[in-house]
């Protein structure tokens, strides 16, 4: 689980970072999937099955809102249906409509249902879309997700009688216009669907309301057996032909990609559940508050440690003469002046850096002993020549 927590936060740092990146990749692609199903279904139009067409409503789709997406598949939908004749066209845009208006009065933010049921139903995981929307969705958009069926039995019934409605003569189109309105009501998968998709919406959202643990987990697992008991009962007791493989299987995939939906968009630790109590004048509160999951991030802290820069002493050298005076001395009559040489040391610290370190000492050293000589080479101000000859000579004479 750690594992996935991680994962999880990777995958949000992830999109904060690049999500104006992300986002028109993923628009793409479902614009992508929606044009492929509706042409898949409906394989009438040349134009429409143009790829170049598809990938450049795509691509204006990726950079635009979802309502561009919706607006496109029906225009798709609507030339494959004017492909077949122009009545099944009328009829397909008075039906869509229709449905807009009945339901954008509700959920004006729902029109992505109506292509998104279709490529559900398409890709035999319809029982996605009402868990999905049952999670994150109010009651109201169990008329949208029922407007959605009615779209896609509409596409598979276009599917299924093209060859009628094309032979039916211009002059005759109110008989088209009665084929298409008969299928669609004596329909009984159509019934059986809308009445599913809303009963299960509203099954999920009531009891992922509820204050119990795990709440959105039970309600994913109710919805689903739920959608599959209506099937069952309606393949028993109303002419209705089931799949009983199919159903199964979709609706175990259908849990699957809800489950990985929940894990990023809900997450919840219930372990460290907590219950507070508030009260004012009126009225007594009883929270319950459940955190969410998360994983802390470890601190590494890297510390780098410096040794210490050497210190190099470099002794300054000074060399100079100085005159003394001789007291009184056996076997000489006279003082005389000596001249003696007094060196001096006096210490000097400096700091050079690691890297230069023999580089700066061979330096100071050398720069030092030649600022000595070429002190040894100065004369003081307060010392006089000495003439050591003419000195010597003066010794012999006296004695």
């Amino acid at each position: 689980m750690t594992l996935l927590l991680e994962f999880k936060e990777k995958c949000k740092q992830i999109y904060a970072n690049y999500g104006y990146a992300i986002l028109p990749v993923l628009k793409f692609i479902l614009a992508i999937g929606i044009f492929y199903g509706i042409n898949t279904t409906l394989n009438f139009s040349e134009i429409a099955n143009n790829i170049y067409i598809i990938l450049i409503m795509a691509l204006i789709c990726c950079v635009l809102p979802l309502g561009i997406t919706v607006f496109c598949g029906i225009g798709l939908i609507v030339l494959q249906c004017y492909s077949v004749g122009i009545e099944v066209a009328g009829f397909a845009v008075v039906l869509i409509i229709l449905l807009m208006i009945f339901y954008m009065r509700f959920t004006p933010d729902d029109a992505i249902v109506l292509l998104l049921t279709p490529l559900a139903f398409i890709l035999k995981i319809p029982c996605v879309i009402p868990v999905g929307y049952g999670l994150v969705k109010k009651p109201a958009s169990a008329l949208s997700t029922a407007c959605g069926v009615i779209v896609y039995y509409f596409i598979m019934l276009i599917q299924q009688k093209a060859s009628v409605l094309q032979a039916i003569s211009n002059e005759e189109i109110s008989k088209s216009l009665q084929i298409m309105i008969d299928n669609m009501l004596n329909n009984s998968d159509l019934l059986v669907n809308m009445v599913g998709f809303v009963a299960v919406m509203l099954t999920v959202y009531l009891i992922r309301r509820l204050s119990v643990d795990y709440a959105w987990q039970i309600s994913i697992f109710t919805g689903s057996v739920m959608y599959i008991i209506i099937w069952v009962l309606a393949s028993l007791f109303m002419d209705v032909e089931c799949s009983y493989p199919q159903l199964i299987l979709g609706t175990i995939v259908s849990v699957i990609v809800i489950e990985i939906f929940a894990f990023f968009r809900y997450g919840v630790d219930y372990s460290r559940t907590e219950y507070h109590q508030f009260e004012d004048d009126d009225y007594y509160y009883y929270v319950k508050a459940v955190p969410k999951a998360k994983i802390t991030e470890k601190n590494v802290t890297v510390k780098k440690i410096h040794t210490k820069e050497p210190e190099v002493v470099v002794e300054e050298v000074k060399v100079y003469k100085k005159k003394e005076k001789s007291g009184s001395a056996a076997g000489s009559s006279t003082g005389s002046g000596v001249a003696q040489n007094t060196i001096a040391y006096t210490p000097i610290s400096k700091k050079t850096p690691k890297s230069e370190e023999g580089k700066h000492i061979t330096k100071t050293v050398e720069q030092d002993m030649k600022e000595g000589t070429a002190k040894l080479a100065e004369k003081p101000a307060d010392v006089e020549d000495v003439d050591f000859r003419k000195k010597l000579e003066e010794s012999l004479k006296n004695l």
